[in-house]
C-alpha cells in the first residue's frame, strides 16, 4: 500500500500543482462569510481564501493537522478544525454562508449523505463551491475510466474517477450557476446556491 501511495503522489503532484490549484483558487476566492471547508489536501486551500470577505474557516478531516502561519498568510482569518466526516458534521443546522469542498464526493464513503449534510449546515442563501472528479461524457474515455476505476481507488486510498458528481449535487437541493471543467470533463469547478421552488427555499 506504501509503495502504491508514492505511485499516485508522483501521478498526481504534477496535477495538483498545476491544474487542480487553479481551480481551487477560481473557487476559493469567491467564499466569504463564515466557512466549512471540506475535502482531500483540505489545507490547501487556505492561501486563496480572501481575508476582506472571509474572517472565519472551519475545516473537517479525516486526520488533524497543524496550520502554519507562515504558510497560510492570511491575516485575520480565524482557523479552527474538527477531526470527522462530510457524513456527519459536527454542526447545527444553517451554521455556514459557504462551503468549499474539494475531491470530496470522489472520496466520501457515502456521498449522498454528504451532500445531505453540506445542505443541512448551509445557510438557505449560502452558496457553495467545489472542485471534483466526475464520470467523462465521451464515450471512449467514460470506457476507459470505468475500466481502471477499480485499480485508481485502491492506489489512491479512495478516490473513484467516475462517479457522477454534477447530478449528486443537482439532486441534492442546489443550482449549479457557474461550472468550469478541465482534462475533457474528468474535472470540474464551480459554484451553486440553494434551490429555490416559486420562490419557496427548498
Amino acid at each position: 500500500m506504501r509503495v502504491k501511495s508514492k505511485i499516485f503522489q508522483t501521478i498526481i503532484k504534477p496535477i495538483e500543482y498545476s491544474l487542480i490549484h487553479k481551480m481551487k483558487h477560481q473557487i476559493a476566492s469567491n467564499a466569504n462569510g463564515k466557512v466549512l471547508e471540506l475535502g482531500n489536501h483540505t489545507h490547501y486551500n487556505m492561501n486563496y481564501y480572501n481575508c476582506m470577505n472571509v474572517k472565519e474557516v472551519s475545516i473537517v478531516a479525516n486526520q488533524i493537522s497543524d496550520i502554519d502561519s507562515k504558510v497560510y498568510p492570511n491575516k485575520g482569518i480565524i482557523y479552527t478544525q474538527r477531526e470527522g466526516m462530510a457524513e456527519n458534521l459536527p454542526y447545527l443546522d444553517n451554521t455556514f454562508d459557504s462551503v468549499v469542498f474539494s475531491m470530496l464526493l470522489c472520496s466520501a464513503y457515502n456521498p449522498k449523505q454528504g451532500m445531505k449534510e453540506i445542505r443541512r449546515v448551509l445557510k438557505n442563501n449560502g452558496r457553495i463551491y467545489f472542485v471534483e472528479h466526475v464520470r467523462p461524457k465521451n464515450p471512449i474515455l467514460r470506457k476507459v475510466i470505468d475500466h481502471i476505476d477499480g485499480h485508481w481507488y485502491r492506489m489512491s486510498g479512495g478516490c473513484s474517477l467516475n462517479r457522477h458528481s454534477i447530478k449528486l449535487i443537482c439532486d441534492s437541493g442546489f443550482e449549479i450557476d457557474q461550472l468550469n471543467t478541465a482534462i475533457n470533463g474528468m474535472i470540474i469547478a464551480g459554484s451553486g446556491h440553494v434551490e429555490k421552488v416559486n420562490g419557496l427555499d427548498c
